[in-house]
C-alpha cells in the first residue's frame, strides 16, 4: 500500500466575505478586511493542517509512477479520474469501471484497480494521476471547523505579535483545539 498525497492548485477561502470575521473581532472598520481575509486564511490552512481536511471544495492531482493500492491521503475525498502516459507516450484515461475507492480505516480511502482489470501498460517516463476533488461543497463545512476558523482569527487579530511584554503567557486558545480535535483524520491522530 502507497500513501496518495494531493497537491492542491489553490486553496479556495473558507470565509468569501470579511462581514463574519467583522462580527468576530467586533470591527465595523471595513479597512481591516484585507489583514482579517489574511487572518482568516491562514486559520483556515492551519486547520487543514492540524485536521487532515479540507476545509473548502476544489480539485487536486496526485503523481506516481507505478500502478499499486493507494491510501488517499486526504479526507474528504473523491476520486473523480484516474489518467496515465501509456507504452507510447500519449496520455491515456483509465476507465472508471477499471478502478474503485473503497473505505479504509474510518476517514481514510484505498484506490486500487478493479477486480478482473488489468494494469495498463506505462511508458518507460510514464505517470499515473489521480485527480479528485477534496474538501466540503460550499456551506458544507462543519460548524466546529468554521467556528475554529473564526476564533483563531479572532485570536491573531487581537494579538498581532509573537511576544506581548508586560503580560503572562498563554497558548493558543483551548478552544479551538476542542473543536477541531473529533474531526482530525485517523492517520494523523
Amino acid at each position: 500500500m502507497i500513501d496518495l498525497f494531493f497537491v492542491d492548485a489553490s486553496t479556495p477561502p473558507l470565509f468569501a466575505v470579511a462581514d463574519d470575521l467583522r462580527a468576530q473581532v467586533r470591527v465595523d472598520d471595513v479597512g481591516e478586511n484585507s489583514l482579517l481575509m489574511a487572518q482568516a486564511m491562514a486559520a483556515q490552512m492551519h486547520i487543514e493542517r492540524v485536521t487532515g481536511r479540507r476545509l473548502t471544495e476544489r480539485t487536486a492531482t496526485a503523481t506516481v509512477e507505478a500502478w499499486a493500492v493507494y491510501r488517499l491521503m486526504a479526507a474528504p475525498c473523491t476520486v473523480t479520474a484516474v489518467g496515465y502516459t501509456d507504452a507510447v507516450g500519449a496520455p491515456a484515461v483509465l476507465p472508471e469501471t477499471d478502478w474503485v475507492v473503497r473505505p479504509w480505516g474510518g476517514d481514510m480511502a484505498l484506490l486500487r484497480l478493479a477486480v478482473g482489470a488489468s494494469a495498463p501498460t506505462l511508458g518507460d517516463d510514464g505517470v499515473i494521476s489521480v485527480t479528485a476533488t477534496l474538501g466540503y461543497a460550499e456551506n458544507d463545512c462543519p460548524e466546529p471547523l468554521r467556528l475554529a476558523a473564526l476564533l483563531l482569527t479572532g485570536h491573531w487579530y487581537r494579538n498581532r505579535e509573537a511576544v506581548v511584554v508586560g503580560v503572562a503567557s498563554a497558548v493558543l486558545p483551548k478552544a479551538v483545539d476542542e473543536l477541531i480535535a473529533p474531526y482530525r483524520v485517523s492517520w494523523l491522530a
